[in-house]
């Protein structure tokens, strides 16, 4: 064997040896056998330990070496295919240790290596492992999964044992979407933050991908495995073990399957050599978001099929489902793709089962148990549910039972009940009609009315399957007719009885006018109320002051586009009484006016203003006042008879005013209509917009 060892250069410790391999492709090379002691430069990007610099395709070997107290780094990896990297140990070194660095990496092979105590870097070389937040080093810094990884292991890192750090977005799309050739038997363990993490860039493989035979355990930070913007992966096969948090899923994922694999809270180990009696204070198996973006064709929700937790005792808990506040919920809706689990628990409590918490998010939330592992009995297969009404409607009225653990809501009812032996599924109906804000369900002698959901535009609900008659009322309880309804459903369940857009029968003749005129008169049938249109989109806009030279212009009050992001809206500067107003181009008959509220944040300055209608000349012909501020959207309705070229929206305070839409809706008609009674011919004529089958306006 062969020793090689710098002596520092006086006064900069950080600066070793450092070993290249420069620019020669083609080339079989093979290094084996040595010991690099004090290599590496600190701060000073390709000085390392071992570096094969931009060779090309170099079916060359690393194998039996040894690096100790490296300055910066192990061994590299850089623009280079076809390289294997084995049976290498490396030990107390700074910064990120085995990696493949700039993500164009392929081909190579990262077999039975070790890497012990990764330390974090002190000096600054451009890179994530730089003394800057989150100032993390990973023992493996993976940054293309088109390589093969199997058998290694991260021991004691100071910081991340795997870290799968993708190039950022902005980089060609392989980058971050290529599969993984192989990634088995490898191991983290002892990390003091994260054992894997995919965190910040994420990784969406093109092809479902397979993390095989993975061991994660005694990891010492909040999540042993953190995932983020990460999708069509199985991890199978598998163990977690007395971690803080096994497994953290959260909002910004897209499907990960979890295969055979276990979570045990407390292991042999730690009872028998640490003498521990309970896990980790709270400890959490999976820490799983369900506000997740619902898609009918993809599952974004984690999935768990053949997975058993083991020794979830104490405070500790199996899974732990929360809302994920990152996201206001009128971006993101609850359950959409409802987490499916086929588990079983072994010594564990009762109450280490999952539940939902009490809050107005978890509103449709739910689970489905699909073997059983969750239920009472720990054999039934069935759904957690949110235990209200609106998710019990339709089912049989012993199905449910409520569950003895998890919150309650104010009146003492328990929050979360497990349905058995149905088969529910989570519904979207849009009326297309912006007047219809009820919606009536009614199977067999059952009925039970939902409304309209002001964050979402849409009637929500978690359904059985059967057959279900539809009817759509306004705010005056009358039924409406919308002509095409838009049913979608979401993830397909595991059982079977299931709801789809078939089972929905939508009411289709005109309803009758009510109130009714006076007796003494006998109506036919009214010609159908013409649906008011958007008179404001792309309209000329205004507002007292911009708040940037830049941003927010008065346009993005009404160009159509109702965003999550807030570069699409309005923004006014700071200034007394700051409107907003909205030139429709002449008279025009005014229905209603809806507002939507920034999506992000300081919802509350949009409050305690006037929805005001200008004539020609810009004064004003009424106005509308609203007290307090709303979460997303409002309708405001004009009245009667209302004529307006203008709509201005003003704020009574000194606060900025804000706007992501407007919508002021109504038709484009001539302001000489005639009253109700008045003879008419055409509906356009009336200034109600109906003309009755006797010639009538109404």
């Amino acid at each position: 064997s062969v020793v090689f060892h710098a002596q520092n250069d006086n006064p900069q410790t950080q600066i070793g040896g450092h070993l290249i391999i420069f620019h020669t492709p083609t080339e079989p090379q093979r290094l084996s056998g040595v010991r690099f002691d004090n290599f590496g430069q600190g701060g000073i990007l390709g000085r390392y330990p071992i570096h094969w610099h931009m060779s090309d395709v170099s079916p060359s070997i690393i194998s039996g070496n040894v690096i100790v107290n490296s300055n910066q780094r192990c061994v590299v990896i850089h623009d280079t295919n076809g390289v294997t990297v084995e049976d290498n140990v490396a030990y107390k070194t700074k910064g990120h240790c085995y990696i493949t660095e700039t993500g164009a990496e392929e081909n190579n092979v990262f077999a039975s290596n070790l890497g012990v105590r990764t330390e974090l870097l002190y000096f600054h070389n451009g890179q994530s492992d730089s003394p800057t937040a989150p100032h993390e080093a990973a023992t493996f810094w993976i940054r293309n999964m088109r390589n093969e990884f199997y058998g290694n292991v991260a021991a004691g890192s100071q910081s991340i044992g795997w870290w799968f750090e993708m190039p950022k977005k902005s980089a060609p799309s392989m980058l971050f979407t290529e599969p993984t050739s192989s990634f088995r038997d490898n191991v983290a363990h002892s990390c003091a933050d994260h054992g894997f993490t995919t965190y910040k860039q994420g990784w969406l493989p093109s092809t479902p991908a397979v993390f095989d035979n993975i061991k994660n355990y005694k990891n010492g930070g909040i999540n042993a495995w953190k995932s983020h913007w990460t999708g069509q992966l199985t991890i199978q096969n598998s163990l977690f073990a007395d971690n803080k948090v096994d497994l953290l899923y959260g909002i910004k994922n897209n499907g990960i399957i979890l295969k055979d694999t276990r979570f045990l809270a407390l292991s042999d180990d730690m009872k028998e050599r640490k003498g521990k009696s309970s896990p980790n204070p709270r400890a959490i198996g999976i820490k799983a978001s369900y506000n997740v973006f619902p898609s009918a064709t993809i599952t974004r929700a984690i999935v768990l099929d053949n997975v058993i937790f083991e020794r979830f005792i104490s405070d500790s808990r199996t899974m732990d489902l929360y809302f994920d506040t990152r996201r206001p919920q009128g971006n993101w809706e609850g359950m959409g793709d409802p987490i499916e689990a086929n588990v079983a628990m072994i010594e564990s409590d009762e109450d280490a089962k999952p539940y939902f918490d009490c809050g107005a998010n978890e509103k449709y939330t739910f689970l489905e148990d699909v073997s059983g592992g969750f239920s009472p009995s720990g054999t039934e297969p069935g759904f957690i549910i949110r235990n209200e009404p609106h998710m019990k409607a339709f089912l049989p009225s012993d199905a449910c039972t409520t569950l003895t653990y998890g919150g309650s809501f104010s009146d003492g009812t328990r929050c979360n009940a497990f349905c058995k032996n149905v088969c529910i599924r989570y519904v979207h109906i849009q009326s297309g009609i912006t007047e219809a804000t009820k919606l009536v369900l009614t199977q067999g002698d059952t009925s039970y009315a939902y409304y309209l959901d002001d964050l979402h535009d849409k009637f929500r609900m978690v359904l059985p399957g059967g057959s279900y008659q539809a009817k759509f009322y306004n705010t005056n309880d009358i039924e409406v007719i919308a002509g095409s309804p838009v049913v979608s459903v979401f993830r397909t369940p595991k059982c079977t009885g299931y709801a789809d857009q078939s089972s929905f029968v939508f009411s289709t003749g005109e309803p009758t006018m009510s109130p009714s005129l006076a007796p003494s008169l006998s109506f036919a049938p009214t010609k159908p109320y013409t649906v008011p249109i958007n008179l404001s989109q792309g309209k000329e806009a205004s507002h007292i002051c911009n708040y940037s030279s830049t941003k927010y212009p008065a346009r993005h009050g009404n160009d159509g586009i109702i965003s999550t992001r807030r570069s699409w809206m309005t923004h006014t500067c700071k200034r007394a009484n700051a409107w907003w107003k909205v030139d429709l181009g002449g008279l025009k008959q005014i229905e209603s006016v809806e507002i939507w509220n920034r999506p992000d944040c300081c919802q509350s300055r949009l409050s305690n203003f006037y929805v005001q209608f200008l004539d020609e000349y810009g004064d004003e012909l009424s106005s509308i006042y609203n007290d307090g501020y709303f979460m997303k959207n409002k309708k405001f309705t004009a009245g009667r008879n209302v004529f307006a070229r203008y709509v201005r929206i003003q704020l009574t305070a000194g606060e900025p005013l804000h706007l992501m839409e407007v919508k002021v809706l109504g038709w484009d008609v001539s302001p000489n209509l005639l009253e109700s009674g008045a003879s008419c011919s055409d509906s356009t004529q009336c200034a109600s917009g109906l003309c009755t089958g006797e010639s009538v306006c109404y």
